[in-house]
């Protein structure tokens, strides 16, 4: 595009622009049909991007664009009054936006967002944030352990401990009677049963994780 706009230059034809109407897109050619307001002849195959890197906006059919002639053959799309998709590419960083996502790729990490979902990857790690659930590298491993309530537990448990070993602590042997004094104080510490919890009762429900 750079060569043929040089080489206008140099022959001093002029470059101009009509208003039209989008009538079909070619995404994968990156190329739209156009028809002028002016009431002239359809253009075809006018250019949406002029290089693999730069610039990429896809406009929506039935809307209205300027195009650019650089040539008489040569049309290329420069403004647009709605768009359907958008991107650019620098070098190894590529962005896309349409209606329901938003992607953007930075050599081996990527970041998306979508209609009620963010995901992020980075080599081998990914993150995704769906409603109300946040997931690391999966959910294979459950739940992140949920500190505060392991504190507590861990904290009962040692409090009961503690408790028998004062019992033992304290006691002092009789003869002859068999352990019974033993027995005795022993048996109101035994009698109280520690909660068993299980593994749901440690977990976040809300953010799970994966290998």
């Amino acid at each position: 595009m750079k060569e043929i706009i040089q080489k206008l230059a140099e022959t001093g034809q002029e470059v101009y622009a009509k208003i039209c109407e989008v009538t079909s897109v070619d995404p994968d050619n990156q190329t739209a049909d156009l028809k002028p307001l002016d009431g002239s002849s359809d253009i075809l195959d006018a250019l949406l991007q002029v290089s693999d890197n730069g610039v990429y906006v896809e406009p929506k059919v039935g809307s209205l664009v300027a195009c650019v002639f650089v040539s008489k053959e040569l049309a290329v799309v420069v403004n647009h009054s709605e768009v359907k998709q958008f991107g650019f590419k620098i070098e190894n960083c590529n962005f896309n936006a349409n209606k329901d996502e938003i992607i953007l790729k930075v050599d081996k990490a990527k970041f998306r967002i979508d209609k009620g979902e963010i995901t992020i990857k980075v080599n081998d790690f990914s993150l995704v944030m769906v409603k109300d659930l946040m997931t690391l590298n999966g959910d294979s491993l459950g739940g992140l352990v949920k500190s505060e309530v392991v504190a507590d537990d861990l904290k009962e448990i040692k409090k009961d401990l503690n408790n028998l070993k004062s019992i033992f602590t304290s006691w002092s042997p009789v003869p002859n009677d068999g352990g019974a004094v033993l027995k005795s104080s022993v048996s109101s510490w035994a009698g109280k049963n520690l909660e068993i919890k299980q593994k749901t009762d440690f977990e976040n429900d809300k953010v799970k994780h994966g290998d």
